[in-house]
């Protein structure tokens, strides 16, 4: 049964995003409500400073609530505007150095979907590089001072972490500011390597507002926003919000079934109806007739999308174990093959949690693939219809 602080959390945020009346919030704050539970599920969620902008007249809330609220909300934008510092000088760094680096996600994607930087949460930066110019990107974050965030991993561990989740994790002691480095879009084993592909960052453009940063084209970055929310099992209420406001900011400049067929060609039309149909049942958004058509065809996908909308308004703080996220990336992943070929590459790669422990002799490996083996069949039983 929904919880009423994820109806009023919900309730919010439509309102900020100007999606519902401000009477809905107000007839949801005549029931009782935990607050305490109320703050822990905006902060889970990533969403206070869209509860901030609801909130912050309600007299019906405590006064210490909408305190913690506004604190927060001006702690955020204050992170905001010291990322975006820290993106447009380390733009600069790259572009010194005839390196190409685009942006993805973060403060300036904020004020781009939002109109206002400060109301979408970042906690750090994300690049992404080319593959070819990897090394020599991350050479140069070194050069700026920055360090690898596992400073205890040996090299070999911190190159394994690269090629199982295609990122490096940097963090510049003096600015705090933390940075991840991508050369794609998605981890090794999620096997979308479509939308893996070097051509995404090959055609990333200039941003308008900002000519010297990078952007990824908006079909390409919408393509990306669904795979990453799938990767998380969309367990951020944040990450929904971001495909709505994108739905909502390029409504009139994107060709809808343009944007089907350029998922079909990435390999990833699944991964696209998850997250608009996510969309579609949380905040009820009308969407453009090929992706509704789509949707509408797809039992599998509106199924999907279904579930993880009522683990939200049941009070769930994401998955709640790598079975259950492990078996929702198998549901999107498109034929047999495919299917196939995920549950192979969980078997046989290194999980990396357990990096920090990695070793290349053969002694460690064979302890390893037992224990993983033993492991990965437990959670096939579990995910198996009973």
């Amino acid at each position: 049964m929904p919880l009423d602080e994820c109806r009023l959390l919900l309730a919010c945020v439509q309102t900020a995003l100007g999606l519902s009346p401000q009477e809905d919030v107000c007839l949801l704050l005549e029931r009782p409500c935990d607050w305490e539970r109320f703050l822990e599920l905006a902060g889970w969620h990533g969403v206070v400073p869209l509860v901030h902008l609801s909130l912050r007249e309600q007299e019906a809330v405590p006064a210490e609530v909408r305190q913690r609220l506004h604190r927060y909300y001006t702690l955020n934008a204050q992170r905001s505007l010291h990322l975006l510092g820290a993106q447009l000088r380390i733009h600069q760094w790259m572009t010194a150095r005839g390196l190409r680096l685009v942006s993805w996600k973060g403060p300036i994607m904020g004020k781009r979907l939002y109109g206002n930087n400060a109301w979408r949460e970042s906690c750090d930066l994300d690049f992404l590089a080319h593959p070819n110019d990897f090394k020599r990107v991350l050479e140069a974050f070194l050069q700026m001072g920055y360090v690898h965030g596992a400073s205890r991993w040996t090299a070999e561990q911190l190159s394994r972490w690269h090629q199982a989740q295609h990122e490096a994790r940097l963090f510049h002691p003096e600015t705090r500011t933390a940075v991840e480095l991508h050369d794609a879009v998605l981890p090794e084993y999620f096997l979308l390597k479509r939308l893996n592909a070097p051509d995404l960052i090959v055609r990333a453009q200039p941003l308008e507002a900002h000519g010297h940063l990078l952007s990824l084209q908006p079909e390409d970055e919408f393509l990306a926003l669904c795979g990453h929310g799938t990767k998380h099992s969309w367990d951020r209420l944040k990450w929904i919000c971001d495909i709505v406001q994108f739905l909502r900011t390029y409504a009139h400049a994107l060709d809808a079934q343009a944007l089907m067929d350029h998922a079909r060609t990435y390999g990833c039309t699944n991964v696209v109806l998850l997250g608009t149909g996510l969309a579609q049942e949380l905040f009820r958004i009308p969407l453009p007739q090929p992706l509704e058509s789509a949707l509408q065809r797809h039992r599998l996908m509106r199924g999907e999308a279904a579930r993880l909308a009522q683990r939200f308004l049941s009070g769930g703080m994401g998955a709640e174990d790598d079975a259950e996220r492990s078996r929702l990336h198998l549901a999107v992943m498109q034929g047999p093959f495919s299917k196939a070929g995920y549950l192979l590459r969980k078997l046989v790669w290194i999980n990396p949690e357990v990096i920090q422990d990695y070793r290349s002799d053969w002694r460690w490996r064979i302890r390893y693939y037992s224990r993983r083996l033993l492991h990965v069949t437990a959670k096939g039983l579990r995910l198996m219809p009973r």
